[in-house]
């Protein structure tokens, strides 16, 4: 390599030894030297080099020199000119010395193969490389103007203000690593790189501005874009790249204004910037902030006097600091922008054209500044997809504007933490070739309340994790008429939402696909919000939506919160039989009905995990009611109830047409709890029914109810069966003026035995010969049930209800088992009635000798004692005698409807006596011998042939239908009370 060495690396300018005299403009442009030329004034007379030196290329070599002569530096009266360096070599190097180099500026020119270093180790054959001692810049510039990279290692002393550019468009450019210092004076650093690139990086303590004027300042990268000095500082009062200044780093100024130059500012991976930077109003340049890396700390205030283009090249990376201005965002670059500072008050327009912009929010304070202009993400022929996630939690009031002309990929607007997010700005969804998806982070929530409006082909919903992200959409003034598809996530439906109108589902008769995924275990939701009507039809995807069978999540259909809520249109699953879970589901304390048809063969359950996203409890407590009422003819697949859901049945095809048996509580969990099957309406349900309690089915504490709801007749024709581990209440009930009539037969099994409950005003019918083995327990209302047949053999406790019978009641009174009590409990109106025609007899402890009993006493405690009901269809004959009590309070006899004979001695010696209740007749036969007032409130009371009442302290008839027929054979002498009535 031919080599050229300045014998003690000193070029002086001016008046010492050795110096050349350089008075002109100069740039440094290249990696390997062909000439330094003197511009723009002229050169002075002096030797030139030509490197004709062969076997000595140094400062000494007289060959070196275009005279074969030494310069004569002694007066500093000589320039020097290297013009033609490694002339007629193949690979030339020129050394130049370590220490100090004092010149106005430099510039040499270069070809392949050689290189020029200032330092005595410095030499980089791939470009020009100054690599120590000092070089002053008092007032040029340097300019790196060709094809390779200029290092500049060594130290630079402004002496004025420095100029710094590179004319190249290509990666490679101009590299100052080493530090720039200043004299006494207050220098600035200018960047006029007009298409080309400037790096700074090193430790600088020049305390001037730093100015981007024209093309691309580096900070903490290399030309090449490789990291240098990567964690160097950018610090205000701190040396680092950009000086030891408190001043703002300016980008454009006015001569980048007048010339409409592109500006960019880069910061590399690792290099921190807490300086604060201005983007001025430059024109029509193009102005860049170009972020790389995500641990550097970036918290300088950043001022926009105009829109500014940020690129996330390189990873995830943060903006901390405050941003203000009247300018905007355009987010670029493959990676993702958050920007953190929710103080910012930044009013310009903001836009994502390629990548993710990530923002936080806090209350009303957003970190997407105080613009009122929607959130653009409008470029066509994106070919990737865009996002905008949240952070945080708060309201942000702008909307956004999606409207990619040909770009195929989706667009996302999401939540990242597990936090409520509001989004009220109205939007506009008009993407032509992409999705839109509405997403929120797992736990979270992301409301969206403005308007949305559009013509986007798909609104999908999705978001991460297994349990519950929320989106809710509310504004029933919503008008986007693409179709809505739920992912993985939960759309919660927040107003009503019409088909073919405005609504918070927008403006459509396209179907909503739930469980729109490919594969995963995720769960897909649509729920409402409140008490809504959804008109739209909905579909749980199968494959023939495009869903595949590799998807086994569970999909939920229903309400999340306490309210009724309706599904008009029809429900179709798609699914394939046995793929994933299909629930049907309602809230505490809400109800969702489904009126328009349900057709598919996969299986449906009623209920759902317990899951505060949903509104459902974890467990122990009464979820909503699922109300089938539409023409489910085109469904076959099974059904099933998980934890303590109830299902009502208010068709006759609300079932469907399969003919499998529907299992209670599917599930796993063991809890304590009360749901089942309820009917609306007089409907006949021909499904049977399991309740598993034994070790194996986990269901041991839990219990069913079958109830009707309205006052109606149904009819269960099918089968009950529960088996027990454990005994456990269930209930059957019906409320006022209506009747369960139960067909098939109730079975009870396992060493728990079943016991069964009456609740409700109304009428249960037991009709088949039940084998259940628990207790039975009348809370209100008539059980209507034969003894032995329809009720099993264990204890009847009537606790403010009656039992009705078609045959004769014989038990004797007491707590065990094949006895009858009857209790205070629920208001203590309780007794007995008979469902035949014929009439029945209750005769306590048998017919043949019934055993005397006492109001009040033993098991013998309600207050109001019931021989039929308004339901008997059969006159009841009461054998046992019933001593009153010495008591001041009345003894209530109730006969609701046909008759009601008590043959039996009334007896007791309290002032209290005895009031005639109910529309029907109660015949007193014996020789009553009580003391206490005789009261007919309603109905009729008659003294038959053979009974008396003389002993009682008098008779009031006081009701509009009381009726007194006294037909005893023995005169009345007792006073009577006539207020109104019948005698």
């Amino acid at each position: 390599m031919h080599s050229t060495f300045f014998s003690d690396g000193i070029l002086r300018r001016s008046g010492s030894p050795r110096v050349a005299e350089w008075s002109s403009s100069v740039a440094l442009v290249a990696a390997v030297v062909v000439g330094f030329f003197l511009t723009p004034t002229a050169i002075l007379a002096g030797p030139t080099w030509d490197g004709g030196g062969t076997a000595n290329a140094t400062w000494t070599n007289a060959n070196n020199w275009n005279a074969d002569a030494l310069p004569d530096l002694a007066n500093g009266t000589s320039a020097i000119v290297f013009s033609t360096l490694g002339s007629g070599t193949a690979a030339a190097a020129t050394q130049l010395g370590g220490g100090l180099v004092d010149i106005l500026s430099l510039r040499s020119d270069v070809v392949t193969g050689t290189s020029v270093g200032l330092g005595s180790t410095g030499v980089n054959v791939t470009g020009l490389s100054i690599n120590s001692g000092t070089l002053v810049v008092r007032s040029g510039s340097i300019t790196k103007a060709s094809n390779a990279a200029l290092v500049i290692n060594s130290t630079l002393r402004l002496v004025s203000d420095g100029a710094f550019g590179s004319s190249q468009a290509s990666n490679t450019g101009l590299f100052i690593a080493g530090p720039i210092i200043e004299d006494a004076t207050s220098r600035n650093v200018v960047i006029n790189a007009s298409s080309g690139r400037v790096a700074l990086g090193g430790a600088s303590t020049y305390t001037g501005s730093t100015i981007v004027e024209r093309g691309v300042l580096l900070v903490g990268l290399s030309p090449t874009a490789t990291a240098a000095n990567a964690g160097i500082s950018a610090a205000p009062g701190v040396a680092g790249a950009l000086g030891n200044a408190t001043s703002e780093v300016l980008v454009g100024n006015a001569a980048t204004l007048a010339n409409n130059w592109n500006v960019e500012l880069e910061i590399g991976t690792g290099a921190s910037l807490s300086r604060s930077v201005r983007f001025a109003d430059a024109g029509a340049g193009s102005a860049t902030l170009t972020l790389n890396g995500t641990a550097a700390l970036r918290s300088g205030t950043l001022t926009l006097d105009r829109t500014i283009t940020v690129s996330a090249a390189s990873a995830q990376t943060t903006w901390a600091g405050l941003i203000t201005g009247t300018g905007g965002i355009v987010k670029t670059g493959g990676f993702a922008l958050r920007l953190s500072n929710t103080a910012n008050t930044f009013s310009g327009p903001v836009s994502v054209a390629v990548g993710q912009l990530n923002f936080d929010l806090a209350g009303n304070a957003s970190a997407l500044g105080t613009g009122t202009s929607a959130i653009q993400l409008t470029d066509s022929g994106v070919t990737t997809t865009r996002i905008v996630t949240a952070f945080g939690s708060g309201t942000l009031a702008r909307g956004f504007n999606v409207g990619a002309t040909t770009g195929a990929n989706a667009v996302t607007i999401g939540t990242f933490d597990a936090l409520d997010v509001r989004f009220s700005g109205d939007s506009v969804l008009n993407s032509l070739g992409a999705n839109v998806f509405l997403n929120a982070a797992n736990s979270g929530t992301a409301r969206w309340t403005g308007v949305i409006s559009g013509s986007a082909p798909v609104v999908a919903i999705g978001g991460g994790g297994n349990n519950g992200n929320k989106i809710l959409l509310s504004n029933t003034a919503n008008s986007f008429t693409g179709q809505v598809r739920v992912g993985p996530g939960g759309l919660f439906v927040g107003g009503n939402a019409p088909s073919g109108a405005a609504g918070a589902l927008g403006n459509a008769t396209s179907t909503i696909l739930v469980g729109d995924q490919a594969s995963g275990a995720s769960p897909s939701m649509l729920v409402t919000d409140g008490g809504f009507t959804v008109g739209r039809n909905v579909v749980i995807a199968g494959p023939a939506d495009g869903a595949a069978d590799a998807f086994t999540g569970e999909v939920m259909i229903g309400g999340a919160t306490a309210n009724a809520s309706v599904f008009s249109g029809n429900l179709a699953i798609n699914r394939t039989a046995g793929v994933g879970t299909n629930f049907l589901m309602a809230a505490t304390g809400g109800s969702v009905e489904f009126s328009g048809s349900l057709s598919g063969v996969a299986a449906i359950k009623i209920g759902g995990g317990g899951n505060a996203r949903t509104g459902l409890p974890a467990g122990g407590s009464r979820v909503g009611d699922v109300i089938l009422s539409g023409n489910n003819s085109g469904f076959s697949g099974d059904i099933s109830l998980t934890t303590l859901a109830r299902l009502v049945v208010a068709s006759n095809t609300a079932l469907g047409t399969g003919t499998g048996t529907i299992n209670l509580y599917d599930s796993s969990a063991n809890v304590t709890g009360t749901g089942g099957i309820s009917t609306r309406g007089a409907v006949t349900v021909g499904r049977n029914f399991l309740l598993d309690g034994s070790a194996g089915g986990g269901n041991a504490n839990r219990a069913v109810s079958f109830e009707g709801t309205t006052a109606d007749a149904s009819v269960f024709t099918g089968s009950i069966t529960i088996t027990r581990t454990t005994a456990s209440n269930n209930v059957f009930a019906a409320v006022a003026g209506g009747s369960v009539d139960f067909q098939g037969v109730v079975t009870g099994t396992g060493a728990g035995g079943l016991n069964i409950t009456k609740n409700g005003a109304g009428l249960v019918i037991f009709s088949a010969s039940n084998n259940y083995l628990g207790t039975t327990t009348i809370n209100a209302g008539v059980l209507r049930g034969t003894d032995g047949v329809g009720i099993s053999g264990s204890n009847v406790s009537l606790n403010g209800g009656v039992w009705e019978s078609a045959a004769s009641i014989t038990r004797a009174l007491g707590s065990g088992a094949n006895q009858v009590q009857l209790t205070a409990a629920n208001g203590g109106t309780s007794g007995f009635s008979s469902a035949n025609a014929a009439g029945i007899t209750v005769a306590m402890g048998g017919t043949a000798a019934p055993a005397g009993v006492t109001f009040g006493q033993g098991s013998f405690l309600m207050t109001t004692l019931v021989l039929n009901d308004t339901t008997a269809t059969g006159p009841l004959a009461f054998l046992n005698a019933i001593n009153l009590g010495n008591t001041s309070t009345s003894r209530n006899f109730f006969v609701g409807a046909n008759a009601a004979t008590v043959s039996g001695t009334l007896s007791g010696v309290g002032a209290g006596g005895l009031t005639k209740l109910g529309a029907g007749t109660l015949v007193f036969s014996a020789s009553n011998s009580y003391v206490g007032a005789t009261t007919i409130n309603t109905g009729r009371l008659e003294i038959a042939p053979t009974g008396r009442i003389n002993a009682s302290s008098g008779i009031t008839i006081d009701g509009a239908t009381a009726e007194l027929r006294y037909n005893a054979s023995t005169p009345l002498t007792k006073a009577i009370t006539f207020t109104q009535g019948t005698i």
